[in-house]
């Protein structure tokens, strides 16, 4: 049943379905008309039946909000960059100092489990200690646990410095994300006592299943954990094989012929007078003779039982870290899934605010009382809205890293207030601070986006609608730029593959170029094509081009790096013709998807096939990533843009302004 706002009982216009005080205290030289609220009742309901608090949600005061973020972890040494960059070096030094083992027939070396998967740890550990330090609390207990071994510490003197600063460092994280989440519990407790008491439960879009949060990000991590425990168990079932064979096998004294290493092989003369190289663990400097185990065509080193090539070190080391990861990234998404079943089930804190919709799609959340001081967060929302400043109700009890719903706050008996969900984790102080305000990276990336801007600008200003498609391409210089990419980087792969290089450099060297070929493919084949109907866009990682009607377009950007992505929102199903959302093969509309971003917000990296690179937001909104398609860097200093710049300040003009956008063609071929 849809409410109009108004609790049975209540003459003053309270809000159905909130609690809490009313407007009382409110400082008298806020107006509260201005929200859209007022004695005549609220805003009206949703779709749902959920009823809106406009007429009874408190400011946010500039005063409030400013303390608000001040009681966010602002410190320099609460962020995990640096914890996690020397507890990165330590443990590399720990690793490289540590003595090979001693492997006889009486001690031979085993698989080690415990020690190997201590060490595998660390890398879901640092992955929790930026996107979830609610699991980070729990990681870096149980590696110290782990270092707290006595053989961890019998190598020299080198290895225990830096076992100690890999202490240190465990520490020094444990202190920051315990700081960080104590600092979230303050940012909850002060939005309380600014609203109030006022609360009550979060409206959502129209389509938006809120059980669906994270979902991408908890069947990734189940599978994650299903394929790293079926590497796991081709690891026991291989070593349990190699025990029962080496109970019947043979034992053989042979001589050591040549020992590396540098590379761990170890060569050996077999009885029958061949040679026999091993991949060992073990140090063999100093050794004449080992002990080796025959059965067949089966051969082992008496001292080292199992297989430690490759293939079974990734199959072992792989499951670990799969399954690591796998944990962390289903931990995410619950909890994500909880933050927004909270706000909808409510109830929640209401606040009233001011918001900023941004041209590059961020909003920026301000106090009641005026946009003249700093934005106190930003986000990036759904739906994609216009640009402009808007007087809003927030829904939540908001910190940073975590999920809010706006609405906003209209007047009028037919007004239907809009709804919008932070797609994107809330983050503190304005959108081109990126959470590190004043800092290079930010002052670059803002002088990124004024000179975008310009160039927008100058588009409008020139840009004619043209009687047929408009397209944009490639250039000669990019195309023999990566024509020399393709040709070094297949150059490089087959020297790597045909020369004498172990398979582990191997590996690496054809990942790094594969790479580079994968940019110059970037290069050379991204193209858009506008026409009176939409955006076809033709890049990686399929050429197939796709339709993106202009409804769904939300805006174009190229980026900093030399990214050209063009963001998409939901079609109007009756302007598009598209029903349920706009064409481009998602091949769910109407639905939402989630990728693995950051958790604590809605992700947008589901990396699916069937067109250039997609990043799936919710209800059909997806970011098409064409690629690195050119230098930003050096078309600044020749001071002439690139194509990509071109395309990308043209189409947002013709997003703009819809009268610049292609007209039919006279004739049709």
């Amino acid at each position: 049943m849809i409410s109009d706002g108004r609790s049975e009982g209540a003459p003053d216009g309270g809000s159905a379905g909130v609690r809490g005080g009313g407007s009382g205290g409110v400082p008298e030289d806020v107006s509260a008309d201005v929200y859209g609220g007022g004695s005549d009742g609220g805003s009206g309901g949703g779709s749902d039946g959920t009823s809106y608090a406009g007429g009874t949600a408190r400011p946010w005061l500039a005063a409030d909000a400013r303390g608000w973020r001040a009681a966010g972890p602002r410190a320099a040494w609460v962020r995990p960059t640096l914890p996690a960059v020397v507890l990165v070096v330590a443990v590399f030094a720990a690793v490289l100092m540590s003595p090979d083992p001693t492997c006889t027939p009486q001690a031979p070396c085993g698989e080690e489990w415990v020690d190997k998967t201590g060490t595998m740890l660390f890398l879901p550990h640092l992955v929790c200690l930026f996107f979830l330090p609610e699991l980070a609390v729990l990681t870096a207990p149980l590696l110290l646990l782990y270092l707290a071994r006595p053989g961890q510490w019998e190598g020299g003197a080198g290895e225990k410095v830096a076992a100690a600063v890999v202490v240190a460092a465990l520490c020094w994280g444990w202190l920051v994300v315990a700081q960080r989440l104590r600092a979230r519990r303050r940012q909850r407790a002060l939005i309380a006592e600014a609203a109030g008491g006022v609360t009550a439960s979060a409206p959502m879009p129209d389509g938006i299943e809120p059980g669906q949060r994270g979902l991408f990000r908890r069947v990734a991590g189940l599978l994650m954990c299903a394929v790293g425990a079926a590497l796991i168990v081709t690891v026991v079932v291989q070593d349990r094989s190699d025990d029962r064979t080496a109970r019947v096998a043979v034992a053989r004294d042979v001589p050591v012929v040549a020992y590396n290493p540098d590379d761990y092989l170890l060569t050996v003369r077999m009885p029958d007078g061949s040679r026999h190289r091993f991949d060992v663990d073990g140090d063999y400097r100093d050794v004449g003779t080992v002990t080796v185990l025959l059965h067949g065509d089966w051969v082992r080193l008496a001292g080292e039982p199992y297989p430690d090539d490759l293939s079974h070190f990734l199959r072992q080391a792989g499951g670990m870290a799969l399954v690591g990861l796998g944990i962390a990234s289903a931990l995410s998404g619950q909890l994500a899934r909880r933050r927004v079943l909270a706000l909808r089930r409510g109830p929640v804190p209401v606040l009233r605010a001011r918001a900023r919709t941004r041209a590059d799609g961020f909003t920026e959340i301000y106090g009641a009382d005026g946009l003249g001081s700093e934005a106190v967060l930003h986000y990036e929302p759904f739906p994609h809205a216009r640009s402009g400043v808007h007087d809003v109700i927030l829904y939540g009890a908001l910190s940073e890293d975590g999920t809010l719903v706006l609405t906003s706050a209209e007047s009028g008996p037919a007004a239907k207030p809009s709804v919008e969900v932070s797609l994107s984790p809330i983050r503190g102080g304005p959108a081109v601070d990126h959470g590190d305000a004043g800092s290079t990276a930010g002052r670059r990336e803002a002088g990124h986006r004024q000179a975008a801007e310009i160039d927008v600008q100058r588009a409008l200003g020139t840009v004619v609608a043209a009687a047929g498609p408009v397209r944009w391409h490639a250039g000669p210089v990019a195309r023999c730029v990566g024509a020399v990419m393709l040709v070094t980087g297949a150059g490089a792969v087959t020297s790597a593959a045909v020369g004498d290089w172990p398979w582990s450099r191997v590996l690496w060297f054809s990942f790094v170029a594969l790479t580079w070929f994968y940019g110059g493919w970037c290069l050379m084949t991204w193209q858009i094509t506008a026409d009176s109907v939409g955006l076809r866009v033709r890049g990686l990682p399929s050429s197939r081009a796709r339709h993106i009607p202009w409804d769904a377009v939300g805006h174009a950007r190229y980026g900093r790096g030399g990214a050209l992505t063009i963001t998409c929102v939901e079609a109007d199903p009756e302007g598009s013709g598209a029903p349920g959302g706009w064409d481009g093969g998602s091949g769910a509309p109407g639905g939402w998807d989630e990728g693995s971003g950051a958790p604590g917000g809605f992700d947008e990296g589901s990396g699916s096939p069937g067109g250039p690179g997609r990043h799936r937001g919710l209800g059909g909104s997806e970011e098409i990533s064409l690629g690195v398609v050119g230098w930003p860097f050096a078309e600044r200093l020749l001071k002439r843009p690139g194509r990509a710049a071109v395309a990308a300040a043209e189409i947002t003009a013709m997003i703009r302004q819809p009268g610049l956008r292609p007209g039919p063609p006279e004739h049709l071929p």
